[in-house]
């Protein structure tokens, strides 16, 4: 899960994530994202709608899934793991796994990484210019 875009190419890019992951597990992982995404025109995102928590939870509470496990790329606990998600569970009547976050910090190593890894990459040098995390 997501938090959502208006942007096709984050659908698109999450839609990558998912098979590789799905690869990777041997079984479906479904691209989902808490909001927004399903407001993007189908026409940009090859053809296929884009799928929000709430309207994939009731397809698969109808379809006989009991329970669903939840990957979130965020990277530490919100509002939306920690209440939203829970609520729209509940209210659809099924069950919710969450996963931990991409980072906590008992284990900041491998995201502290990838994040210098990314800066280096951009042929930044340390005391050139401000870093940001965002």
């Amino acid at each position: 899960v997501d938090n959502g875009s208006l942007n096709g190419a984050a659908t698109l890019r999450l839609r990558v994530l998912a098979k590789e992951l799905s690869k990777k597990l041997g079984r479906q992982v479904d691209p989902v994202s808490v909001l927004h995404s399903d407001k993007v025109d189908p026409t940009i995102i090859d053809g296929i709608r884009a799928l929000t928590f709430e309207n994939y939870a009731r397809e698969a509470k109808a379809a006989g899934c009991e329970t669903l496990e939840v990957i979130p790329l965020f990277i530490g606990p919100s509002l939306a793991l920690t209440e939203f998600l829970p609520e729209l569970a509940h209210k659809v009547s099924i069950g919710l796994n969450i996963t931990r976050t991409l980072w906590t910090p008992e284990e900041s190593a491998g995201l502290v990484d990838i994040l210098h890894d990314n800066l280096i990459s951009t042929g930044w040098k340390k005391g050139k210019g401000t870093v940001l995390l965002c």
